[in-house]
Formats: structure tokens, sequence, C-alpha cells
């Protein structure tokens, strides 16, 4: 019969794994490293493009450093990586309110890359594969969107009115003391990883595939197609979305339109964000192919198109949340995609390339849109490179084959 899912232990990994999404970097830098943009450029004295440029180039650091962050996921085990990770999360933000210089707040941020790749979101979608297989697709939704996507959704409005109300560094110092003092602890009590992961049987492996830890190697990995289309699709829609996401507040603003105004409307892309990774969750489980989830990468390409040519607060509230659905669909999936296209073998270092890709068009979003900003002081056409990207990803996704790696089923004994 099948393997019963839902035990204490696994329950228990379920709850720390929201844990560590919703002080994640998904939640806590992604959304508001937008807010900080003007106050720090204004108090370290320099332009709104030098500290986009340090963003990108941190995120960049970030994707150099997470494929060996997976192997060692694979070799040592996911809590000798995470644990160190989200430490050292907490103690950037707290270093970052001590900055003086433009230089001081370059060098933690890159440290703090190094943190964002220990405490990144593959490490968590790990755990949660080996416990679960049957509705993984919607477990790693719920956990993703009730973390990562309602922990920026509450970030973006906490963050602004604590920057207004206490500035910007007593807001990092309290960023700080949450993750260290509330989200540490309970990671660290909570998150396990499976006594073993099971091999399913024959149907949860290629035919001809060995015994064992169901999967294929990195190598193996590149050598597929699936793979390709996947980064690519992963690589467009985080330089588009989350690049514009860094850049909605400056970019809102600079339209006329109030900041409390903008930060709501920014805040609606996380609410868009969280239905996309909850919806995306059920719909992978019951259909299981990923040409569902082309509708989310759609939506957000409709959404950047609005987002970018209209500054009426009507649409861009509807711009925004579809733009979400799509990053939703994209960040929930793309570590179940990997599982079910490469299988649990070298996951950490599989899922981690796809991070490190993930990272690198994040960063590719800021810099590139800030240095567009400051060269043409307009964003046209960081908007037309936006929807090009967008639409390419909306034609990946929807090239990709069956999987590989089916739900595990046993006969009844």
């Amino acid at each position: 019969m099948e393997r019963r899912e839902l035990t204490k232990p696994a329950i228990a990994a379920l709850i720390g794994v929201w844990i560590g999404f919703l002080i994640g970097p998904n939640a806590v830098i992604s959304s508001t490293n937008g807010l900080f943009m003007v106050p720090v450029s204004t108090a370290l004295d320099v332009n709104r493009g030098s500290v986009s440029a340090i963003y990108g180039i941190s995120l960049w650091i970030t994707a150099a450093t997470v494929p060996f962050v997976g192997r060692g996921m694979d070799r040592w085990g996911v809590r000798a990586i995470i644990l160190p990770g989200c430490a050292l999360f907490g103690l950037g933000f707290l270093l970052l309110s001590f900055a003086t210089t433009f230089w001081q707040f370059a060098a933690v941020h890159c440290l703090l890359a190094l943190a964002v790749a220990g405490h990144g979101s593959m490490g968590y979608v790990k755990v949660l594969a080996g416990w679960f297989d049957k509705h993984r697709g919607l477990l790693m939704s719920i956990s993703v969107a009730l973390g990562a996507g309602f922990g920026a959704m509450v970030a973006t409005n906490v963050v602004h009115y604590s920057i207004d109300a206490n500035g910007w560094r007593r807001t990092y110092q309290g960023m700080s003391a949450i993750i260290l003092l509330i989200g540490l602890p309970l990671i660290f009590l909570l998150v396990r990883e499976a006594p073993s992961v099971r091999v399913r049987d024959r149907e949860d492996r290629p035919v001809g595939e060995p015994e064992g830890v169901p999967g294929i190697s990195l190598r193996e990995a590149a050598r597929q197609s699936a793979f390709w289309k996947i980064g690519i699709a992963v690589l467009a829609t985080s330089m588009t979305v989350i690049g514009t996401v860094t850049h909605a507040v400056p970019m809102l603003t600079g339209h006329g339109i109030p900041g409390p105004l903008a930060a709501s409307i920014v805040s609606t892309i996380f609410l868009g964000t969280v239905t996309g990774q909850l919806t995306s969750g059920l719909l992978v489980d019951r259909f299981n192919h990923p040409r569902i989830l082309a509708p989310y990468f759609a939506a957000a390409l409709i959404g950047v198109l609005l987002f970018y040519s209209t500054s009426n607060p009507v649409l861009l509230f509807v711009a925004a949340p579809m733009m979400g659905l799509g990053l939703g669909g994209e960040i929930a999936q793309y570590g179940y995609l990997c599982s079910r296209y490469f299988g649990l073998r070298s996951f950490g270092s599989i899922a981690t390339v796809v991070q490190a890709v993930s990272a690198v068009g994040i960063g590719l979003g800021q810099l590139g849109l800030g240095y567009i900003f400051d060269r043409t002081h307009s964003y046209a056409l960081g908007a037309i490179i936006c929807a090009v990207a967008m639409t390419i990803a909306v034609v990946s996704i929807s090239l990709l084959g069956e999987y590989r790696y089916t739900v595990a089923r046993r006969p009844v004994r």
C-alpha cells in the first residue's frame, strides 16, 4: 500500500520549511530592496543606479555560490547548510544598519549574498521533496505561498511603514532581530530531512535505471532539453518580474503616484504571487503535466505590458497581481519541475543551478533597469526588454514535454 506521508515528523518539517520561506530571501530581500533604494542612496550620497548595481552584483555572487551549496546539501545534508546560512542572513541585516559609506554597504551585501545561497529556497524544497511525493506540488506551493508569498506581501507594507517611522537603519535591525531570535531557533527545532529517500518502484524511474535513490546527475540533466527550457523560463521571469518589483516604487512615485499608494500597488504583486503559488500546486498535482503552468507565465506577460504602459492606479492594481501570478507559478514550481524531470538523487546540485540562474536573472533585471534609468531617465527601453523576455518564458514552458519521474505508486498488498 502507499506510504503514509502525513506523519508527525513530516508535518513538523513542513512547518519548519514554511518558517524558512517566511524569513527567507524571496520574502525579505526581493520585496524590500526597492523600498531601501531611495533612503540608502540619499544617506550614502550615491545615485540609484549604484545601489541597484550592488543588488545585482550580490545576486551574481549568490548565483556563483549556490551550485557548491547544492552539492554540499547532497553530501552533508540540508541542515548543515541552511542553519549557518540563516544565521549569516540575520547577521547581514544587522551589519547593513551600521554602514556609513557606500563601500561598507556594498561589502555587507556581498556577505549577505553568501547567506542567501545557504538560506535560499532550494534547501527547503529538498526537505519537502524527501518527505512528500503524492502531494508534493500542493505542499510546496502552500509552503511557498504562505511563507515567501505572504511574507513578501506583509514585508512590503511593514518595511515601508518602518522606514518612514524609524528610518532605514532601525528597520534593518528589526529585520535582523526577527530572523535571529525567532526564525532561526524554530528552523533548528523543526527542519529535519526524511530518514532516507526511498526508491518508490519501477514507475518512479526510467526503464533501465539502476536501483537506488531515483534520479540523474547534474551532467546528465544538462544534456536534456527540459533542463534548458526550465532555466530559460526561470531566467526570463526572474529578470522581468523581480527586476520590475525592485524598481516599482521609485518608478511609480516618479510618475506622480504617492509613496503609500505605490507600496500598496507593489504589495498586490505578492497577492498575485500567493494566488499563483497555491493554485499552481493544485493544478500540477491534478493534471501531472508542466504545460498547465503556461497560463501563469502568459498572465505575467500581460501584466508586464500593462504595468509599463500606464500610470492609472486602477490599471496598475490589475497589472501588478497578474505579474505576481506568473512569479508565483515560477517560484513555487521550478523546484517541483526539477524533481519530476531529474529525480532526487542529485536534486540539490541540479535545483541550485536553476536557483543560480534565477539569481542571475534577478541581478540582470535590477542592474539593467537601474542602468537604463540612469542613462535615459526613463524605463521605456526596459519595458521592451521585459516584454520580450516574458514572451520567451511563455514559449519555453509551453514546449516542455512529459515528466520523467512521475508520482510513485505501490501495489496494494
